[in-house]
């Protein structure tokens, strides 16, 4: 490993773009030898040609595959179905992959989406997305594609959205040292509720009784043997969720237990005392969602896709829908200029409107690669103040983490005044990320531009 030690930093890093480069070469070129085995597999049938269907040349060729890669049958069939996809389907694809532009799961974010789509409306998808693939993350890739799809054929969104509805499920399962896995597939906007409703709830949870956190806050629960249980913000959400499910099933099964609290017959005790006490009403309604949609879309004169804050592009009629609620908050874009309409109000240290603007522009953490929304963000001073003003120009939506790092650290940000971020890293990278397009019709929506 010390092979490089008198490399300087930024050869060690065009090396490392090197690397992945070649990685996705040779990935593209396995894709085409396993489409090729494909190709002869009919060749190594040898049931007559009068019985057809007894063996699939598919499946000869996942067995060769799986015994070649030394990988299961499960596996082969997806790589095979992978590379006759993409070379019969998405032929564009395929080629930024043999160039070593486009990473294996890039390609694969491209085929899964386009997978139901006619092969004219594919290659419609890959038209709006290939020119900036390349310099996307995965995940913001994945943005362009799910709205590049949407535009290409609303109507196939609206079945596919219908479909998967009712494929909603919640799973379990075992896990190693005590564990076990709860895991639940719901409508995009249901699932967002919940989790901020978690989210919310955690954040105010009381400490367990009997723990030293609890005795700092009440010294009538001291005890000499209170032991400190420091939880971290994904334990107390998961504490929570437990608190919810079990005290609603506790007031379900034992009617007396809504009237008598956590103390009556039948209760979970401690996890009703864990955490904070359930709100009146747990509607999702309450829990704020931001709904970004063009006037003419919430007016029905198109489909154009909307964007629910926290999750990404939705179709046009489950963004209808969302925004006819008044008690979601709606973000109305003007789709010929993308100026920002309406984006309610909220409290924060800039004025409100100010901080409403912002949030509008970024939706996620600016920092390049990361999707936090920008809900869980702080709006940073990109010039510290008071060296730098309070304003949209100096204002920034960036994780804590993320916020901490360009605090405390060698990375340095400069933002112009259309809010792009320009990072320069310690060895002297050079990263640009962009706001969110707020018109909701652009080519694709921007992950960074990198140098």
């Amino acid at each position: 490993m010390f092979e490089y030690e008198s490399v300087a930093d930024d050869e060690v890093v065009d090396r490392l773009r090197e690397a992945e480069r070649q990685i996705a070469v040779l990935h593209a070129e396995q894709l085409r030898l396993i489409a090729e085995l494909y190709r002869r597999a009919p060749d190594w049938i040898t049931a007559p040609a009068d019985t057809p269907g007894l063996v699939d040349a598919a499946e000869i060729a996942a067995a060769e595959i799986g015994v070649a890669l030394r990988i299961s049958r499960r596996s082969a069939m997806d790589r095979l179905g992978l590379a006759v996809q993409v070379l019969r389907g998405l032929p564009d694809t395929a080629a930024a992959m043999r160039s070593g532009t486009l990473s294996l799961a890039k390609v694969r974010i491209i085929a899964d989406a386009t997978a139901d789509l006619s092969e004219e409306h594919a290659r419609q998808v890959e038209a709006r997305v290939l020119p900036r693939a390349g310099r996307q993350t995965p995940a913001g890739l994945g943005a362009s594609v799910a709205r590049a799809v949407l535009a290409a054929d609303p109507d196939a969104a609206r079945r596919r959205r219908a479909e998967a509805v009712r494929e909603r499920t919640v799973r379990f399962s075992p896990g190693t040292d005590g564990m076990a896995s709860l895991w639940a597939r719901l409508p995009a906007e249901d699932a967002l509720c919940c989790y901020r409703e978690l989210c919310e709830l955690a954040d105010t949870a009381a400490p367990p009784p009997g723990t030293a956190a609890a005795a700092d806050s009440d010294p009538a629960l001291a005890t000499g043997s209170a032991v400190a249980d420091y939880r971290t913000a994904d334990a107390r959400r998961a504490d929570t969720l437990v608190d919810l499910i079990m005290g609603a099933a506790a007031a379900s099964w034992h009617p007396d237990v809504a009237a008598a609290g956590a103390h009556a017959p039948g209760a979970p005790p401690a996890a009703l005392r864990r955490s904070a006490p359930p709100r009146a009403s747990n509607d999702r309604g309450q829990v704020r969602l931001d709904v970004t949609v063009a006037w003419t879309t919430l007016a029905g004169l198109d489909d154009g896709p909307g964007y629910l804050g926290g999750y990404g592009p939705i179709d046009a009629e489950t963004a209808r829908e969302l925004a006819a609620d008044a008690t979601w908050r709606r973000l109305l874009t003007d789709p010929a200029t993308g100026t920002v309409l309406d984006v309610g109000s909220t409290r924060y240290a800039p004025p409100a409107a100010m901080a409403a603007l912002v949030r509008a522009r970024d939706r996620t953490c600016r920092w390049y690669g990361c999707r936090q929304p920008v809900s869980r963000c702080d709006l940073d001073h990109t010039v510290p103040y008071p060296h730098g003003p309070t304003a949209t120009s100096n204002l920034a939506g960036l994780c804590r983490g993320h916020h901490r790092l360009k605090t405390h650290t060698r990375w340095r940000v400069e933002q112009d005044h259309d809010g792009v971020l320009t990072w320069t890293s310690p060895t002297g990278q050079h990263v640009s990320t962009e706001p969110w397009p707020r018109d909701l019709h652009p080519p694709d929506p921007p992950d960074a531009e990198a140098a």
